[in-house]
């Protein structure tokens, strides 16, 4: 029987995730998530480790939240992305030594708790993309009402573009290339969702007349939590981060790559257009990564 233990933690860094003794710290009251790895490898048999990390390191959260200000409160400023590209950029070559480091860690970790290297596989996965394009957008960027109240995703339509088309795709390429370098698995998520981001068109949120037993079809949903002025699906550290129809859609992707030839280490997941299970995992070997 395979048990499934998940000791991430919301809003970590690399640094809550090296142990202890290689200067890793606790979060949230919780021990550095190497730390717990060691003591569930020596109680369980670990076949696979999936780790998901550097988005908070390089500051994606912070720099959509200043994309999202700046169009709320500044709409005649120009967009925020010729401010904010330069901090992605060196975001992105900051981190992947670290993700690289986190990697080492595993593989030290389970050395240390008696693991052949062959006897378990790393899988490091990158992030999906939450927002669409500008041209995808349900709502045209002078409806501010559609973007801000409606739809939560108040944003220029240049900061769209640029999330969708530039920061997603380079933070992806990232943890590729660290997985590569360390010759493990990585799976590429940057296009997930797509037809189901925040105010994407031919999608959109749940109405009054949406419950628990009667909820939206999720190939009419939206699969990212949006954002609003006064309100947002679970709390703000939440917005722009897959759902509940989102995170079935994540767990297909990692069960299918589960069951792929873990020889070949380049994963791609896409979805299908209509419901969170019908993905689609392509696998290729890193010789073929050109």
């Amino acid at each position: 029987m395979q048990t499934r233990i998940n000791i991430a933690c919301s809003g970590a860094r690399t640094i809550n995730v090296v142990s202890a003794a290689a200067h890793g710290e606790p979060y949230l009251g919780e021990p550095p998530q190497m730390d717990q790895l060691a003591g569930f490898a020596r109680r369980n048999t670990i076949k696979m480790v999936v780790l998901s990390i550097g988005g908070n390191d390089l500051g994606f959260g912070r720099v959509l939240g200043a994309c999202v200000r700046l169009y709320m409160f500044h709409p005649l400023r120009d967009p925020c992305n010729q401010e904010q590209d330069p901090v992605i950029r060196q975001g992105v070559i900051n981190t992947e030594p670290l993700i690289r480091l986190a990697i080492q860690q595993i593989r030290l970790t389970l050395t240390m708790a008696g693991y052949p290297a062959d006897s378990y596989r790393i899988v490091v996965q990158s992030y999906p993309s939450p927002v669409t394009t500008a041209a995808n957008n349900r709502y045209t960027q002078d409806n501010r009402g559609g973007r801000n109240v409606h739809g939560g995703c108040p944003m220029f339509d240049a900061d769209f573009d640029w999330a969708r088309n530039d920061v997603v795709p380079s933070i992806a390429n990232m943890i590729r290339g660290a997985a590569r370098a360390e010759n493990v698995e990585s799976l590429d998520l940057r296009d997930l969702m797509n037809g189901h981001e925040v105010c994407a068109k031919g999608v959109g949120h749940s109405s009054r007349f949406n419950s628990l037993t009667n909820p939206l079809d999720p190939a009419l949903s939206e699969w990212s939590r949006f954002l609003v002025l006064m309100e947002s699906q679970g709390t703000s550290q939440e917005s722009m981060h897959p759902n509940y129809y989102g995170q079935l859609a994540l767990g297909a992707c990692l069960g299918k790559v589960a069951a792929a030839d873990g020889t070949k280490k380049r994963h791609v997941c896409t979805n299908n257009g209509g419901q969170p299970g019908d993905v689609t995992v392509r696998s290729a070997y890193w010789r073929d990564d050109q």
